[in-house]
């Protein structure tokens, strides 16, 4: 008998397509398979099988999901998918599959390496997250729009708007995740997905933003005690993939 290899499931690389791609497995009562977006450049031996975007499969997945394990479980999917870790998609599957199989809350079976490793995921994610909301720099541009700038390892920007909805309710602004090339702006009343943003915003920052920059420098460099410095100490609180980002690391 030809062995036709192991599963393996091709999906659109948005969250509803991995729902989808689940669901199909799932449908099949497949256990263990693989899986792979599309575009991942991620070839194998085994030809996958192509799986459309349906919003009401992935709708109805979801919320089987969250009648098994509550919202809790629904997050640590979401936040594993923002992760974008190569090769989490089974680990996930299998986590999905057990809360559903058991009808409950798995987090608390740590000794399930699949559950363990997805908590794990969730918890970097989250802990990005709430590192951001306090290292974002917002830098007033000339039409008085705020704009801050980052490369986080995951794909938190989601995740970190709502924070800046609360805090800045009134103002104009844009967050810009430069390693994947996404912004979204706030207009005061909704959020708006950001096609084009300029390469070198530098060239668009207002006077009053340039003054406070050279101002919060001097202020930085005045306050520094050479014989304190402690770069390793700096890194364990700010890990130096940030640096680059802020104004006061730039003297």
């Amino acid at each position: 008998m030809m062995n036709h290899g192991p599963r393996i499931f091709s999906y659109e690389n948005s969250f509803d397509g991995l729902l989808c791609a689940f669901a199909a497995a799932e449908g099949e009562g497949l256990e263990r398979c693989g899986f792979q977006s599309e575009g991942s450049g991620r070839p194998g031996l085994w030809p996958p099988t192509s799986v459309p975007v349906h919003a009401g499969t992935a709708a109805q997945f979801l919320e089987r999901l969250r009648r098994a394990g509550g919202e809790g479980t629904v997050l640590h999917v979401m936040y594993v998918f923002l992760a974008e870790i190569r090769g989490a998609e089974p680990p996930l599957y299998e986590f999905a599959r057990l809360t559903m199989q058991t009808g409950k809350i798995v987090l608390g079976m740590r000794t399930n390496a699949a559950v363990r490793r997805v908590m794990d995921w969730k918890s970097k994610v989250g802990k990005e997250a709430h590192r951001m909301t306090g290292l974002l720099r917002f830098m007033e541009l000339q039409d008085g729009t705020l704009y801050a700038r980052f490369e986080p390892d995951h794909n938190v920007l989601p995740l970190v708007t709502p924070h800046f909805q609360r805090r800045f309710p009134h103002e104009n602004w844009v967050i810009h995740d430069q390693r994947r090339g996404l912004a979204i702006a706030w207009d005061g009343k909704k959020l708006h997905p950001v096609v084009g943003v300029p390469g070198n915003v530098d060239d668009l920052l207002s006077r009053r933003e340039i003054s406070f920059q050279r101002l919060w420098q001097e202020y930085v460099q005045a306050m520094a005690v050479p014989e304190r410095h402690n770069p390793r100490l700096q890194r364990r609180f700010m890990p130096s993939r940030y640096w680059k980002h802020l104004v006061e690391q730039t003297v």
